[in-house]
This record gives C-alpha cells, structure tokens and sequence, in this order.
C-alpha cells in the first residue's frame, strides 16, 4: 500500500530543483553542496547522480 511522505511543504521544492550543466557552480538540491557541474556526474558530497 503507498504511504505519502511527510516532507515539509516548503522542502518539496528541492526534488524538482535543475541544475545547470554549463554554469560555473551549482548546488546540489538533496545535500545543498555547492560544486561546480561541469563534467560531473555525481554530487561530490552525497553521490547523487546528476549527469
């Protein structure tokens, strides 16, 4: 049985959150480390995939 998840409203934001491949820097939207994108494939900090 699905089981909706109690993520606070203004959290929500986050999981639909781009990331611009070609800018100098970005930021993660499930650890909020900022890095730059270019030629990543993961958030060096949590390991979520982005490329």
């Amino acid at each position: 049985m699905y089981q909706e998840a109690s993520t606070p409203t203004d959290e929500r934001g986050k999981a639909t959150a781009a990331i611009n491949m070609d800018a100098e820097t970005a930021i993660c939207p499930a650890c909020e480390t900022e890095f730059n994108p270019q030629g990543a494939e993961r958030c060096p900090d949590c390991g979520l995939r982005i490329g």
